[in-house]
């Protein structure tokens, strides 16, 4: 209807709308024949979308069933700007660090992993006072953000600065995020449009968490650069900006991602050895052609070689 009466149509996709459920931890509760139909399902709908829509907005590392080329989310912006004062205080007191996490998901954020590295560290001495916020009022976590050195965000994000890291941001609290993606960002992304987090592999969650822990003089300067990144390049007037450029057709092309490169396998929210179990199953049981990739073969390919180990 929309697109008889000649209006534009933009579409952004968040993260379980877009991305395979096959490598999406947030549907680990799905039995193998779900993991199958509701491929089919997003798949279906993105097609279905990519033929009205006159633009869409998406990560690079969810894009596997795009064609099209998309805006690139983490170029174009979360745009972000709190209501909260930035309060930051400091007790001068003998406390320690203060690392923050704050899951809305423990089991998908890698909290037991998280917990484990933080035990490991007290045990080698480090004094850390670790706060782990679940299910609270958000001015608890207000409050506690802003008092703490920095947080932990999780431990499987397809994201460098996800939700809670982007307000950790903006009180110049740096974040330490693990995820896969960080291996294949630089090929989707320009340096410039990164946000600043220390983004590592989930087997380096320890030693990122004992680098922020031993140094402060980086600790401090990444909290500055990812304050001035949502300060500057994602406030809500610098992405409606780039939004305008999308519909209005000037949108620079570096702000754009072309899903036909994709080269990502891993996704969100679980180890390797969970999203490598759930693809041969799919495999073994509905065939290849179950992860909807018929269209990238060598995308296709890419995942038969990371779900059954085979290296080139």
């Amino acid at each position: 209807i929309l697109k008889f009466f000649n209006k534009k149509i933009i579409v952004t996709f968040n993260g379980s709308d877009g991305r395979p459920p096959y490598i999406n931890g947030a549907r680990r509760k799905f039995m193998l024949e779900d993991y199958k139909n509701k491929s089919q399902k997003i798949k279906s709908n993105i097609v279905a979308i990519e033929k009205f829509a006159d633009a869409i907005i998406t990560q690079p590392a969810i894009s596997h069933f795009h064609k099209k080329k998309v805006g690139n989310f983490i170029a174009i912006g979360h745009p972000f700007a709190s209501i909260a004062p930035n309060n930051c205080t400091h007790d001068d007191t003998n406390r320690g660090i203060t690392i923050l996490h704050a899951p809305s998901d423990p089991i998908g954020k890698g909290s037991t992993h998280i917990r484990a590295a933080i035990e490991d560290l007290k045990m080698r001495g480090y004094n850390i006072n670790f706060i782990e916020i679940t299910g609270k009022p958000h001015k608890e976590v207000i409050k506690n953000l802003q008092q703490c050195d920095f947080i932990v965000d999780q431990v499987y994000s397809d994201l460098p600065m996800p939700g809670f890291a982007t307000e950790a941001a903006w009180f110049g609290k740096p974040a330490v995020i693990g995820g896969y993606y960080g291996n294949c960002i630089h090929y989707d992304c320009l340096p410039e449009h990164i946000p600043p987090s220390l983004y590592c592999h989930p087997d380096e969650i320890t030693s990122a968490i004992e680098r922020l822990i031993v140094d402060e003089e980086y600790r401090l300067k990444l909290g500055r650069r990812a304050q001035e990144f949502v300060g500057t390049r994602w406030t809500p007037e610098q992405v409606a900006k780039r939004y305008l450029q999308i519909i209005e057709g000037t949108i620079p092309e570096e702000y754009m991602f072309d899903p036909n490169t994709i080269r990502y396998v891993q996704g969100y929210g679980m180890p390797e050895s969970q999203s490598k179990d759930i693809i041969r199953n799919m495999i073994e049981h509905y065939g290849i052609e179950s992860l909807c990739l018929s269209d990238k073969p060598e995308l296709e390919q890419r995942f038969r070689e990371y779900a059954y180990d085979i290296r080139k």
